[in-house]
């Protein structure tokens, strides 16, 4: 997706958001702010906010095939889940 499309546009809702806060804190070890999605409304501002939070910095990132909007709309939220995890993995987390 773009990065500056906005979490909220891509189908987020309060629920999935706080879903996705816990999942971060889990996987980081790290608290996090309640407000995070819509402190951070962007993957693009959520990802630096994380590596800000985390002392690390932001490099470009090239991807071959991102998923397209179509294709996340037919994701249930466990492959969301596995994509961002992924993503993480990928950075090193």
């Amino acid at each position: 997706p773009e990065d500056g499309l906005g979490l909220s546009e891509l189908g987020m809702d309060s629920l999935m958001a706080t879903e996705l806060r816990t999942r971060l804190q889990k996987s980081l070890g790290s608290p996090l702010p309640s407000t995070l999605a819509f402190e951070y409304p962007t993957i693009s501002a959520m990802t630096s906010f994380l590596m800000t939070q985390l002392g690390l910095t932001v490099a470009p990132v090239v991807v071959a095939a991102a998923p397209t909007l179509d294709a996340l709309d037919d994701l249930d939220d466990d492959d969301i889940a596995r994509l961002l995890d992924d993503e993480l993995n990928q950075a090193g987390f």
